[in-house]
């Protein structure tokens, strides 16, 4: 349902990523757009991307309560069977979210920050090259 507000974070960041012109030719193949949850798919085409929240908690307790902000770690891994795609998805990915500020589908994010980035090599009976960012997000969750 198009109209359906967005309520997770996880899927705000799909829409994000989505906005970006070239993460989009990047992943893009017949109007199926390869970004999946935890759990890449199987037989799914690369390149692909993985999204999985790491940990959550709320934001610092203010005198009056709840701050009404969570902070939220993501672990965003890029798939590729070619080394120069996956770089470049990477470098897509980065530039589209670290020290962003802004909505994330229907949430508000005061800060996107990348945390740390890891090369896991070739994996898997596919050999696909993998990489993956971890990205805190401080953010105001719909209520």
């Amino acid at each position: 349902m198009p109209n359906q507000p967005i309520e997770d974070l996880a899927e705000g960041i799909r829409a994000h990523a989505l906005g970006a012109p070239d993460i989009q030719a990047l992943l893009s193949d017949d109007e199926l757009f390869r970004w999946y949850g935890a759990t890449l798919e199987q037989n799914s085409t690369l390149p692909a991307v993985t999204v999985q929240q790491i940990s959550g908690a709320d934001a610092a307790e203010t005198h009056q309560g709840h701050s009404g902000l969570e902070v939220a770690r993501y672990q965003i891994t890029v798939w590729s069977t070619c080394r120069p795609k996956l770089v470049q998805l990477t470098w897509a990915i980065n530039r589209r979210f670290h020290n962003f500020r802004g909505r994330m589908g229907g949430i508000e994010v005061q800060r996107a920050a990348k945390l740390g980035q890891m090369d896991m090599g070739q994996n898997g009976p596919r050999n696909a090259y993998m990489r993956a960012l971890d990205f805190s997000f401080l953010y105001r969750p719909p209520l």
